[in-house]
């Protein structure tokens, strides 16, 4: 959700990390669109016409879905 709410308040209780060294990296595809994260899963879709579900913490693939289409979020 753009800013975190429907209030687009752009705050969020997350424990934010306290470094800025990039935790891990993963390839696709193709181009990704908005990442969702919930529960320690960071989904979004790609332009290889997959999902992708991640594990936050360790970049691990969960599961692809092929959808047979570009994924596009707002």
């Amino acid at each position: 959700m753009f800013h975190h709410d429907s209030a687009r308040t752009g705050f969020s209780a997350s424990d934010a990390p306290n470094t800025n060294q990039t935790l891990w990296r993963f390839h696709t595809g193709g181009p990704v669109d908005s990442p969702v994260v919930s529960d320690g899963v960071v989904y979004f879709g790609s332009l290889d016409d997959k999902v992708y579900a991640l594990n936050a913490m360790t970049g691990a693939v969960i599961w692809t879905y092929i959808t047979g289409a570009n994924v596009l979020s707002p």
